[in-house]
């Protein structure tokens, strides 16, 4: 994160820079929630077998 704000602080500025950092880590973490398994209702009631 901090390398790519270092990169687009030359081009773009501190405040656009910061904002767009801020915005690419934003989709990332929405895009990974959205790919996320849901434990909810499956059975968690693993049954070990020695």
């Amino acid at each position: 994160i901090t390398l790519s704000f270092q990169a687009l602080v030359f081009s773009f500025g501190n405040v656009n820079a910061a904002a767009f950092v801020g915005v690419l880590v934003m989709v990332l973490a929405l895009v990974s929630i959205l790919y996320l398994k849901e434990s909810f209702s499956k059975d968690l009631n693993y049954v070990e077998v020695a």
